[in-house]
């Protein structure tokens, strides 16, 4: 459901093409509530992820790319070290 600044909610159903409504195994519609959860908050309630978490997925992220440009198994404990030290 989108919420607008002005006017009525709006309503959007996304139907895969086969008719299922599970897209990349049901994670789909989990991101989506979360994201909705999070953008419905009252004014002044802090948000679920934090910095730390937020700068953790990233990093994972970095790494994962990492491994599949290198084609190396990365170890995201160094990963980490190697690449805050860069700043």
């Amino acid at each position: 459901m989108l919420l607008p600044h002005e006017g009525e909610p709006v309503r959007y159903t996304v139907q895969s093409e086969d008719g299922g409504y599970e897209l990349h195994g049901g994670g789909d519609s989990g991101m989506v509530n979360a994201l909705y959860d999070e953008m419905t908050k009252p004014p002044g309630v802090p948000l679920a992820a934090g910095l730390d978490s937020t700068v953790h997925s990233h990093m994972i992220g970095f790494a994962a790319e990492e491994a599949r440009v290198t084609g190396r198994t990365i170890d995201l404990e160094a990963f980490q070290r190697e690449h805050s030290q860069r700043q």
